[in-house]
């Protein structure tokens, strides 16, 4: 009769720590520390994980949430670091041409709204200014990138 009891208990309490509790994934918040000197970043990243995968809103290799342009997305990040970490490999989809001058080249940066930006652990997504769709997804040792172009637009990646 006991043993009834407990296991009744412990399934009910089961059932209850599931409509209480939300999931790990759901719990995730990748915002925090991006607003001010947290040096933190949103971008596709998992934990223990060899690959951070995200956007670049400063040269220096962070990401500022109160900015509005991205210069591109690189590969590796140091989250709060608090140090300049300069963007191991960015990648810039670019829908425009080119300049043949190299010194403009560190000045490109993509234009892009928090409404069309969203990130979740393992995975981060944008919809930049010049109408590219860009998806990032990582697993612990790999990463993938999809950057989806507007028809009719020349498509660089930077």
């Amino acid at each position: 009769m006991r043993l009834s009891w407990f296991l009744l208990w412990l399934t009910a309490a089961g059932a209850w720590a599931q409509n209480v509790s939300p999931p790990a994934y759901d719990a995730v918040n990748p915002w925090i520390g991006t607003a001010a000197d947290g040096n933190t970043f949103p971008g596709a990243t998992l934990p223990l994980g060899m690959m951070q995968w995200s956007p670049d809103t400063r040269a220096d290799g962070w990401y500022h949430y109160p900015d509005a342009s991205i210069r591109g997305f690189s590969l590796t990040h140091i989250s709060g670091a608090g140090c300049t970490v300069y963007a191991d490999l960015p990648i810039l989809p670019w829908t425009a041409e080119l300049a043949p001058s190299a010194a403009a080249f560190n000045d490109l940066k993509v234009g892009f709204s928090h409404d069309h930006e969203q990130a979740h652990p393992g995975y981060y997504s944008v919809i930049l200014d010049n109408g590219v769709n860009t998806e990032l997804a990582v697993a612990l040792r790999a990463g993938m990138g999809r950057f989806r172009f507007p028809a009719a637009r020349p498509r660089i990646l930077l």
